[in-house]
Formats: C-alpha cells, structure tokens, sequence
C-alpha cells in the first residue's frame, strides 16, 4: 500500500539518490545527453533533498521510499516529482501529484504549475491526463544541469476561483 509523509531530515541523502536514479532512468537520455557531468547533478539531488528536505513529501510503498515530490518554495509551483523506475506505472505519481496539489489548496492557491524537459514526452502525457494543460515553451536554465534546457510550463486548476477569493480574504 503506498502512503505519503513529510521527508524527515536524516533522508536527504537517499531521497537525492532516488530522485538522481528517476532522472538517470528518464531524462539524461534525453534531456542531458552523454555529456552531462553525472556527478554534478547527483550532488545536486542530494544537496537538494538535504537542505530543502521539509518541502518534500515521500512516497512509500509497503514502509521503502519509492517517489518524492516537493513544493520547494511552499507556494503553487511543484518543482520536483521523482519516482524510482521500478515504480513507475503504479500509480505512485498520481498519489504524489494529488498530494502536492492539496497541499496547494491548503495554501490558498487556485492553480497548481509545474515545469518538466520538452522533450520528456512520456511526463508530458502524464501531466495532460491528470488535467494539466500546456502554457509555454522555452529555453531555461537548469541549476541541476548546469545548462539552458527547452522545458515547457504546465497548469491545472486545483480549486476553484471563487475558493482561492474567500480564502484570501477578498
């Protein structure tokens, strides 16, 4: 059975690891290519979910960690949602989106926003039936890869309008 939790602080080391083995499974093919400095972007991961790890909520399946997803700056924007390659197609992404959005709700936003590698079709689709819908495309630069990357920005609706205006106070 998989459940979500807050990240505990002593995690962030395999949290950044699997975060790395999703993105080395999904991305560096793609999005990174032979020349991507591994070392570099698994230290990032790690770095990430050391310091940032009370953004992050965890995934676990029968009690072992198997996706993470975080808020990294508390607000709507979902900057991360990683899940091990052996687990994808179990509906553990979804479970994680839905979390994340909630937690969006929560805080008082009417629009969930999420960025991923134009070329990550595969997230792409995956995002799209989950409500998603297309808002640009560009040239970005990536911190994690120390590069620009085309990425696109998606949206969702998550609550609506009239909810986000009562929550505020308006």
């Amino acid at each position: 059975m998989v459940t979500v939790r807050p990240a505990r602080a002593e995690e962030g080391e395999l949290l950044g690891e699997l975060g790395f083995a999703a993105w080395a499974d999904g991305m560096i093919s793609t999005a990174g290519g032979p020349e991507v400095d591994r070392a570099h972007v698994r230290a990032h991961f790690v770095a990430f979910c050391t310091s940032g790890y009370d953004t992050i909520l965890v995934a676990e399946n029968d009690g072992r960690p198997v996706g993470w997803g975080s808020r990294e700056d508390r607000d709507n924007y979902i900057s991360d949602l990683w899940v091990l390659p052996h687990a994808q197609g179990q509906g553990i992404g979804r479970i994680l989106l839905e979390a994340l959005e909630d937690e969006i709700v929560k805080a008082g936003y009417s629009t969930a926003e999420l960025e991923t590698a134009a070329v990550n079709a595969g997230g792409i689709r995956f995002y799209q039936r989950e409500g998603y819908s297309l808002v640009w495309r560009k040239l970005k630069f990536s911190r994690g890869l120390d590069r620009e990357v085309e990425k696109v920005r998606l949206v969702k609706q998550v609550a609506p309008a009239q909810e986000q205006a009562l929550r505020s106070g308006a």
